[in-house]
């Protein structure tokens, strides 16, 4: 953990903002990706996984100040997918199977940790870059549902970093309450920063935090078991 852990800082904190996708579960774009064009009849090609992995780490970039509805993504897909039109497989129906995939790799530690945080009494939001429909199907298969007060996810919303995304949970809330946890500098922990919020960054892929330098967390963890320490 970088940094000593002042835990006066965190005596106002009540509700825990948690990222989804690389925070509590990772993905395997390759899998994924063979899974999803298996089931729309698609053959493989590296070329094709290639278009996929570039659009599935972009796509928030892509479509930044946008609210995202399905319309919107489908769109987005067909523009950037471009292999799937010589297929006659259409946006909606790759969107519609790709966010039907239940194969997910939960990081060890993640499910306890949020147990212990509920039963200490935190109140805590999911807020995720992508649709109920699918992130569900992985709340439920890894028994986090019951944890959550509520999850917040990109349908009729802007994608991080965007403030008015965040803004759905703060409302008029005094901002010292809340702490946002995930593992992007340039969207979950900008976004809290923009609002005013404490962060915690957890550095799942080892990055250097010196090639961000004006994105500054409140704390950056490197195993989920940290956050534990800080509250």
């Amino acid at each position: 953990m970088k940094g000593a852990i002042n835990a006066k800082r965190l005596e106002e904190v009540e509700v825990l903002i948690w990222d989804f996708d690389w925070t509590l579960w990772g993905h395997n774009h390759l899998r994924e990706f063979r899974r999803l064009i298996s089931k729309l009849q698609i053959p493989y090609t590296e070329e094709y996984m290639k278009q996929f992995q570039k659009f599935s780490l972009n796509y928030t970039t892509y479509l930044q100040d946008r609210v995202i509805t399905k319309d919107v993504m489908i769109k987005c897909i067909e523009e950037n997918l471009t292999f799937i039109k010589q297929y006659n497989i259409t946006g909606e129906q790759f969107l519609e199977v790709w966010i039907s995939n239940d194969k997910i790799d939960f990081y060890t530690n993640s499910k306890k940790v949020v147990e212990e945080c509920a039963k200490r009494g935190y109140i805590q939001y999911g807020l995720t870059d992508w649709f109920y429909a699918q992130q569900i199907i992985y709340l439920r298969k890894g028994g986090y549902m019951e944890l959550f007060n509520d999850i917040f996810c990109c349908d009729g919303a802007y994608f991080k970093p965007n403030v008015a995304n965040i803004e759905r949970i703060i409302k008029n809330e005094e901002k010292s309450k809340f702490i946002m946890i995930g593992d992007s500098l340039t969207t979950d922990i900008k976004m809290a920063n923009n609002a005013g919020i404490k962060s915690v960054w957890f550095n799942t892929r080892n990055l250097n935090k010196k090639d961000f330098p004006n994105i500054v967390p409140t704390y950056e963890i490197s195993e989920i078991k940290q956050l534990l320490e800080i509250l």
